[in-house]
């Protein structure tokens, strides 16, 4: 006997409501006039709702998981609703519930997003099977969700001129790239100078800064942060630093050859700036942020005036 039905579709909507209310966000469904959207998830901070707010498809069935690749699920759809969530003035999340394992994966579709194929006859994205939708998921959910929609816009265009630009437009770039943060500022820079920290002072009492640098420093912006005028700056030092990265909301992440200072940003020394908004590239970023912060020494432990080498 052929099934007239299969509660295959509604397990899915039922499998990724109960991670978000055990979560405890708020989860509304769309039952009306759906298009290519199935419900909207908004983050909650102990209980209280944010307005930070993510639209959401699943996709129900073990037919979604058999195209199928090392480290991936392919996933294609049809052009009309990939524009529609390219568009979207929500970020949106792709997720594929397999219901016999009665497990999810889930990916962030977005416009600028690398791993989008066009073919002729659609669209293809992988998800990836490490991207597991479970309570490990909610740290990034969260930040997609963060900053805000004009924010993120704002974090794009920024972007493409930290990249591209060169001197004065890049710095001024960087500077408002910080003063948009909403939630976090983290920077890892082997050298730091006083003017670039003095900024990030300035930001550190709107949002919480955390900066690694190496032990030396310069003597004024040493004095300036244990002066505790500045008390969202969080300063840490390690020894046998190499990366250059600032991290900003956990949205977006700048990685540089320049140390942070205002001559390797605004000198005309050709340093080479790549940026990321991709989710899985910033979680990566974060993961080993968070290693080598738990390592560091808080700097008012360890406070070095010797002389400053020379270096951008």
């Amino acid at each position: 006997m052929v099934k007239q039905y299969t509660p295959t579709e509604r397990k899915g909507i039922n499998f990724v409501e109960s991670k978000f209310l055990d979560m405890e966000w708020v989860f509304r469904e769309q039952t009306i006039l759906d298009f290519g959207i199935d419900a909207h998830a908004e983050v909650c901070d102990e209980g209280r709702p944010t307005g930070r707010v993510i639209a959401i498809q699943v996709k129900s069935g073990v037919s979604y998981f058999e195209e199928k690749t090392n480290t991936g699920i392919i996933f294609r759809g049809e052009v009309k609703h990939l524009n529609y969530w390219k568009n979207h003035s929500l970020p949106v999340i792709l997720v594929l519930y397999h219901p016999v394992e009665k497990k999810a994966i889930w990916c962030h579709i977005r416009g600028d997003q690398l791993g989008i194929n066009i073919t002729p006859k659609g669209w293809n994205v992988e998800v990836p099977k490490s991207q597991c939708f479970d309570e490990s998921a909610f740290d990034q959910l969260r930040n997609i969700a963060s900053p805000n929609f004009l924010s993120q816009a704002r974090y794009l265009e920024l972007a493409h001129v930290l990249q591209r630009g060169q001197g004065a437009a890049r710095f001024r770039a960087l500077l408002d790239a910080m003063h948009v943060a909403e939630r976090s500022i983290d920077v890892i820079s082997p050298y730091m100078d006083s003017t670039l920290f003095l900024a990030l002072a300035f930001c550190s009492h709107r949002v919480p800064v955390r900066l690694l640098t190496e032990p030396y420093a310069p003597a004024d912006a040493t004095e300036e942060h244990i002066s505790g005028d500045h008390n969202g700056i969080e300063w840490r030092t390690s020894k046998s630093l190499h990366d250059k990265i600032i991290i900003l909301d956990r949205f977006l992440v700048i990685n540089t050859s320049s140390n942070f200072s205002r001559f390797g940003w605004r000198g005309r020394n050709h340093e080479a700036v790549y940026c990321s908004c991709d989710t899985v590239a910033v979680a990566s970023v974060v993961t080993n942020f968070e290693k080598v912060w738990t390592s560091g020494i808080p700097q008012a432990a360890e406070i070095d005036f010797s002389p400053i080498p020379m270096c951008s």
